[in-house]
């Protein structure tokens, strides 16, 4: 038996038990016997409604102080039950509003529980992560899909902010400026970081000038993966996964992190042709890259750090130091970026 191309709408499971009944996030939770055979009896009540029987023992293999996952063989191949974390759960909401309105270009969940924070997905396939030249060329088709993908959903953004995707419009970003710098703030432990938060703080006027000019031209907001990179791309139909980072805002925000998972491994800049090929195949959906996308470009991946640094700290506040490690340091180092007017 082979997945349907499109699994059933996603909903939540009637009956389904509330937080108090048994929910939580963490580490000490997701790694007991517990909570596994929980997640997995939900997941199994799910497939064997639709048909689908699950054929050996559940596997762990993703276990993060901000989430987690279940591999679960099935008649149907494998199947995956994703619990993020406080930082992430919005992911949960938002993913049946995107397989409605995105069509093919989303993995369609088969059923998400909300008030667990669980999702139940088909398997996507292999994973585009190399720099080979035919992943490049999936890589650029899958950046058009994606620019498609938003442009298709633009029309729906109040279904998304609704679902919980954090509001990064531009008319949002200055006073997301002054919120990330005050959360960064209590992530700060050296002098040298502290100095970093007050150069951004200092950087209020040109983001409101950087956000009026994305306010005042085309496109208008949508969703914004916020951390689109080579490793959350399905080779089949190049569709984009991972939707956790999620937020509304300037959809060429995204280029942030897509052009630097261009660049970096390749060991080149912004301007080497094969950067600038993943940028146009983006634009294609756009309009190309006019002088005036250009312009609207740099100034959306910019601003776009703030929405690198509210999600590290998302995640960050439902952490306790010890889990926390390094990525403490996560929103000062994107901060510091906009602080030292870095070519992003």
């Amino acid at each position: 038996m082979t997945l349907p191309d499109r699994p059933p709408p996603a909903s939540a499971v009637p009956g389904a038990p509330t937080q108090d009944e048994g929910g939580g996030t963490g580490l000490a939770l997701w790694s007991t016997p517990q909570w596994r055979e929980q997640a997995t009896a939900w997941a199994d009540d799910v497939l064997s409604a639709l048909g689908i029987r699950r054929t050996g023992e559940a596997q762990q293999p993703h276990l993060r102080a901000w989430s987690t996952v279940l591999r679960l063989p099935t008649s149907a191949g494998s199947v995956w039950l994703k619990a993020p974390g406080p930082g992430t759960v919005t992911e949960v909401a938002l993913m049946p509003v995107l397989a409605r309105r995105g069509g093919d270009r989303v993995l369609a969940p088969y059923a998400v529980d909300l008030s667990r924070g669980w999702l139940l997905l088909p398997d996507g396939g292999a994973v585009l992560a190399t720099n080979t030249p035919a992943s490049l060329e999936v890589w650029n088709e899958a950046l058009r899909g994606y620019a498609a993908l938003q442009l298709a959903l633009t029309p729906y953004v109040d279904e998304m902010l609704a679902a919980g995707a954090p509001d990064h419009r531009p008319g949002r970003l200055p006073a997301l400026l002054d919120e990330v710098i005050a959360g960064a703030r209590r992530h700060a432990r050296t002098a040298e970081e502290r100095s970093t938060l007050a150069a951004a703080g200092k950087e209020q006027a040109r983001v409101a000038e950087l956000a009026s000019l994305l306010a005042e031209g085309t496109p208008g907001p949508s969703v914004q993966h916020d951390d689109l990179h080579r490793d959350n791309v399905f080779l089949d139909r190049a569709r984009v996964f991972d939707w956790g980072d999620a937020v509304v805002a300037h959809p060429f925000s995204s280029l942030l992190i897509a052009l630097r998972d261009t660049a970096e491994p390749l060991g080149v800049g912004l301007d080497d042709p094969r950067v600038v090929a993943a940028r146009d195949a983006y634009l294609e959906v756009w309009g190309g890259p006019t002088t005036e996308n250009l312009a609207v470009l740099e100034a959306a991946r910019t601003v776009g750090v703030l929405s690198r640094a509210a999600s590290w700290l998302r995640v960050l506040d439902s952490l306790s130091d010890d889990e926390a490690g390094d990525v403490r340091e996560a929103p000062i180092r994107w901060l510091a970026m906009l602080g030292a007017g870095e070519r992003l």
